[in-house]
């Protein structure tokens, strides 16, 4: 099933009935979905004269602290987890990886979640072990939102920060913070958790949040967020290279991006919106390299196309 997070499953419920001998004895079922946000259980024929018991099976679940947040979480194809969040700087890390030491915060002081910094974290798949922990912060407010993984297991995290001194690698596509309040970044962690691959800032002058980051299987980093940047980096030739005029002064705008293997070029990069409010929050990428971006706007003429389920915002509502 689908949470807030991103995709959640759970192994088939072990159901059982205790026979007089106080033995167990297994009846067979399984998770079946029930409508929105609904999840019932389909159970084969049993004794209804008994009790009947239904234990959904997790594989583990564990505290991480001691003051954290995720964020977004991934996994590779043997189970290990990946997951970035926002921690304070006593966060647990491990020897070697690339910021055991996070960057204390120069103008947030101890206050939660402001004095937090970004970290990623790679679960082995029982649970039971860090295999790295890293920070990845600058001095200034820096947060992460969304993490995915290529077929090597390397991790391309993403967010918005405030920093100057935010690591950022030789030759990446954007080396310099240039937004008046905070900008975005995209980041990509070997998978060792020990160096990064690159690192760059992403945004124009004024303000940029990246949400979300899918990669498709050439090693291409497809970003999606939000920017009330009139002077985004966008690409010839991309569907929309114009900032829109928003009726409403400070309304943000969408954004989808892709960019390349090394961190250095857009494949292409182009604003998404209508005259007022747009901002998208999810993103996923299919085998052929498409893009589909999921948000939500206020936009009476956001952009939408022929044949569609729904063709024009219902009056006094903002719409997915």
């Amino acid at each position: 099933m689908t949470g807030k997070g991103g995709e959640v499953s759970f192994k088939k419920p072990l159901i059982y009935q205790l026979s007089e001998r106080d033995e167990r004895e297994f009846v067979a079922g399984s998770f079946q979905a029930a409508g929105r946000n609904t999840v019932a259980f389909a159970i084969c024929g049993y004794d209804h004269a008994r009790p009947l018991v239904i234990d959904p099976i997790l594989n583990y679940s564990t505290y991480i602290g001691p003051l954290a947040e995720g964020t977004s979480i991934a996994v590779d194809q043997i189970g290990e987890a990946f997951v970035t969040g926002l921690a304070t700087l006593d966060f647990p890390t491990t020897a070697g990886s690339y910021q055991p030491v996070g960057t204390p915060s120069s103008s947030a002081g101890n206050i939660w979640p402001e004095a937090g910094k970004p970290f990623v974290a790679k679960f082995n798949s029982q649970g039971t072990a860090l295999l790295y922990s890293t920070f990845l912060s600058g001095s200034g407010i820096d947060a992460a939102y969304g993490l995915a993984l290529d077929a090597s297991g390397e991790a391309f995290v993403v967010g918005t920060t405030s920093s100057t001194d935010f690591p950022i690698t030789t030759g990446a596509l954007q080396k310099a913070n240039v937004a008046r309040q905070t900008t975005g970044f995209v980041t990509k962690l070997n998978s060792s958790g020990s160096a990064l691959v690159y690192s760059t800032y992403l945004g124009g002058s004024t303000s940029t949040t990246v949400e979300k980051v899918a990669v498709d299987a050439a090693g291409d980093a497809y970003l999606t967020g939000s920017t009330l940047d009139t002077n985004f980096p966008v690409t010839a030739g991309a569907y929309m290279t114009i900032a829109p005029i928003k009726a409403t002064g400070g309304s943000g705008s969408a954004f989808v991006a892709k960019l390349n293997p090394a961190g250095t070029a857009f494949g292409y990069s182009t604003y998404l919106g209508g005259n007022e409010w747009d901002a998208a929050f999810a993103l996923a990428v299919d085998s052929a390299g498409e893009a589909f971006v999921g948000g939500v706007t206020t936009s009476n003429n956001f952009p939408v196309t022929a044949g569609v389920i729904q063709g024009s915002r219902q009056a006094g509502n903002q719409q997915a």
